[in-house]
C-alpha cells in the first residue's frame, strides 16, 4: 500500500501517519494544501480511470477518502486558501472528453461538482495555468458552442460562470502558459483577441458574458503568438504589448 509519512525535520519526529489503500500499482498524482488540509490524489491502477481523493491533516485519526471519482490521467487541479479546484470526467461521455470543474474543502460533504453540461457540450478546462486569488478561480474553459472562453468560480455553481464573450473560438495566444486575468478594485482584468482579432486588455464587473475592451494591445496582423503577462503592481496593472 501506499503510505502517507509526517516530520518535524527530525528523525525522532518522523513518523508513518498511515496507509492509502488502493490497488498494486496504483500511485499519487497529484497532492496540495487547501487551508489546513493536505490533499492528495491516488490514481487506482485500473481501468475505469477512478482516483481516490484522500484529505489529511497529518495525523492517522484525521487522514480520511472523502470521494472516489473518475478523473482520468491528468485532472487539472488549482489550491485556494482553503479549497481545491480540479476537473472530473463526465461519466456519461464514452469517448471521455468531456469533463467538468470540482471543489473540495477536504470533506465528503464539501466535494462537489460545480458545473452541470451534457457530454455534447464538450465542456473543458484549458490547460493554461489558472490564477487563484484566495479561494476565487479565474481559468480558461471551452465549450463546443462558444470556444475558449475566461471563467470564474468562487466554489459555488451559482459564481460559476464566463465571464468573457470574445466572439474568437480561440482568444489566447498560442504559447499561453496561464490564463493571464487577475482583479483589480472589484474589478477582473484579462487579456485576449476579440472577435476583430486584435489583442486587447478586457474589464468584466463580474456579470456573467459581458466584459468589455479597456485598451487595444496590438492590431490583428500582429496576432501573439506568446502571451503578455498581466501582473499587479502598486495598485496598477502592468502588461507588455506593441507600440
Amino acid at each position: 500500500d501506499l503510505e502517507l509519512w509526517s516530520t518535524d525535520g527530525t528523525a525522532e519526529g518522523t513518523a508513518r501517519v498511515g496507509a492509502l489503500p488502493a490497488p498494486p500499482g496504483s500511485w499519487v498524482s497529484y497532492f496540495a494544501r487547501a487551508g489546513d488540509r493536505l490533499m492528495i490524489f491516488v490514481r487506482q491502477n485500473t481501468y475505469d480511470l477512478l482516483t481516490d481523493i484522500w484529505s489529511s491533516d497529518g495525523t492517522s485519526a484525521g487522514t480520511r477518502r472523502i470521494a472516489s471519482l473518475k478523473l482520468g490521467y491528468s485532472p487539472a487541479a488549482a489550491a485556494g486558501a482553503s479549497l481545491l479546484y480540479f476537473t472530473g470526467l463526465d461519466p456519461r461521455d464514452p469517448w471521455q472528453l468531456a469533463s467538468e470543474l470540482w471543489v473540495t474543502d477536504g470533506t465528503s460533504a464539501g466535494t462537489r461538482k460545480l458545473t452541470h453540461f451534457s457530454p455534447e457540450e464538450l465542456f473543458g478546462v484549458c490547460s493554461s495555468t489558472p490564477r487563484i486569488l484566495g479561494d476565487e478561480l479565474l481559468f480558461c474553459a471551452a465549450t463546443l458552442a462558444a470556444g475558449q472562453e475566461i471563467w470564474r468560480s468562487d466554489g459555488t455553481s451559482a459564481g460559476t460562470f464566463p465571464l468573457s464573450a470574445f466572439g474568437n473560438r480561440e482568444p489566447f495566444a498560442f504559447y499561453s502558459s496561464r490564463v493571464e486575468a487577475t482583479k483589480l478594485a472589484g474589478s477582473y482584468y484579462f487579456l485576449g483577441h476579440g472577435d476583430d482579432y486584435a489583442y486587447s486588455l478586457w474589464r468584466s464587473e463580474g456579470t456573467p458574458g459581458a466584459a468589455v475592451g479597456v485598451r487595444t494591445i496590438s492590431g490583428p496582423d500582429e496576432y501573439l503568438e506568446v502571451a503578455p503577462w498581466l501582473e499587479q503592481v502598486a495598485g496598477r496593472l502592468v502588461f507588455w504589448g506593441f507600440d
